[in-house]
């Protein structure tokens, strides 16, 4: 697995909605990889903090400019 598409995985991973075999796949390649593993380590704190925040999901929007930006600014 790639690191573009664990980064797409992140939130099918905290969801538990992933496969077996993906899943899997998506933890070994963060064991390997920690760039892939910091990032992720940041997206699962964001997510807590907004749940923290008693936010149930993050607005469609700011989900959406967040996958945007990250599409844009990280090369793989």
């Amino acid at each position: 697995m790639g690191c573009k598409e664990a980064l797409g995985l992140f939130p099918d991973y905290l969801d538990g909605s992933l496969d077996a075999d993906t899943c899997r796949r998506f933890e070994e390649h963060l064991e390997g990889c920690a760039f892939c593993l910091k990032l992720f380590e940041s997206y699962r704190k964001a997510i807590s903090l907004f749940r923290q925040a008693h936010l149930r999901e993050i607005p469609v929007d700011l989900s959406e400019r967040l996958r945007g930006f990250l599409a844009t600014h990280l090369k793989f």
